[in-house]
């Protein structure tokens, strides 16, 4: 008999329910026949390897188990974005059975992939049946960091910091894993290097492994603020993986808040200055242009950080400017604080005037 093959019948996505199970059966009455017992109708292919083109193949086996023809009027694919169905024949006679063949589309996937196919008959004391198949896909290549976390942020003009990575390349017997020893690193900085040839790495039942560690490198002399890089793994032109890096480069002093209000009927002008690589330091000086601007320190002593009260504030001219901050930190000795008015007239807000 010909085959029937996707989509010849009616293909979608569902979200619906099993069909309720059969109803409860007292004793000494004869079991609901069923096409295929439950321990059958459910496949798992275990842990995979994923990749553009992996998938997996299962046959179900659908057998007549009463005196008469059975018709399948419906084999529907619940998930076609995760499998093809074909059966071989949907008239079985008594006792004659019927080959399901479920391919289970594994590709980039990772994690768990599960495909269902209900298959409806026109006997009313048959239930329908689902027939599920599972696997659980692990990548062909991951990149897992080697030693502890990526620093989130690196002080300005300190040292460049190295990261480190583990490749990892994962394979059967009969499909050995990637040769790391043949892939290219891509960067677009050259802050990327191999460190070392391929090695032996630790691998499930059934699985072989390699691994090959990498460094990258942040740099912090790009400048204070965010920066982002992204390395990949090729062979030839495939991309095996990619990892994304994002680090933010700041100033050893940082101030809190960040802008002045200057006020009237405002007296208690505080900000708070810290030293993020904990280096002890002075205030000397705060000035507004060429203007001396009088303040207080909560301690009279070097310190990682230090609490700062301006006396006074000399009367601006401008809707808003700088003042500079003196220290003695080593690393910055000098600070500009934005500053907002809010008693200047309009005309002083103007953009000319700024």
């Amino acid at each position: 008999m010909r085959a029937a093959s996707w989509p010849s019948r009616r293909c979608f996505s569902s979200d619906a329910e099993d069909p309720a199970p059969p109803p409860f059966v007292e004793a000494g009455e004869p079991p609901t026949p069923t096409l295929i017992s439950d321990g059958d109708s459910r496949h798992s292919f275990g842990t995979v390897i994923s990749s553009g083109s992996a998938s997996r193949e299962h046959r179900y086996r659908l057998v007549n188990p009463t005196d008469r023809t059975i018709e399948i009027v419906e084999f529907i694919n619940q998930k076609p974005c995760c499998g093809a169905v074909r059966i071989d024949r949907q008239s079985l006679g008594p006792g004659e059975s019927a080959a399901v063949d479920v391919t289970l589309r594994i590709g980039e996937t990772f994690g768990e992939v599960s495909h269902a196919t209900r298959i409806v008959t026109d006997l009313p004391a048959v239930p329908e049946v689902v027939l599920r198949t599972s696997a659980f896909a692990i990548p062909a290549v991951r990149i897992e960091e080697a030693d502890g976390s990526q620093p989130a942020s690196l002080p300005a003009g300190g040292p460049p910091v190295r990261i480190s990575f583990r490749v990892v390349a994962i394979g059967a017997p009969e499909e050995p894993p990637v040769d790391l020893d043949r892939v290219e690193l891509r960067s677009a900085s050259s802050g990327v290097a191999w460190d070392g040839p391929k090695y032996a790495h630790d691998a499930e039942a059934g699985f072989v492994a390699q691994a090959r560690r990498l460094v990258a490198t942040l740099d912090s002399s790009a400048g204070p603020g965010p920066h982002r890089d992204e390395f990949s793994l090729q062979l030839g032109e495939r991309i095996l993986g990619r990892r994304a890096l994002s680090w933010e480069v700041v100033l050893p002093l940082r101030v809190s808040p960040k802008v002045i209000v200057v006020a009237q009927d405002r007296r208690d002008i505080r900000f708070r200055v810290q030293a993020q690589d904990q280096t002890p330091f002075r205030i000397t000086r705060i000035t507004r242009g060429d203007i001396e601007v009088p303040f207080r320190t909560g301690v009279d002593r070097d310190s990682p950080a230090q609490e700062v009260e301006l006396d006074s504030f000399p009367e601006p001219s401008l809707a808003k400017g700088v003042v500079c901050v003196f220290t003695t930190h080593p690393d910055q000795p000098r600070i500009d604080i934005p500053f907002v008015s809010i008693d200047c007239p309009p005309a002083w807000g103007r953009p000319e005037a700024l």
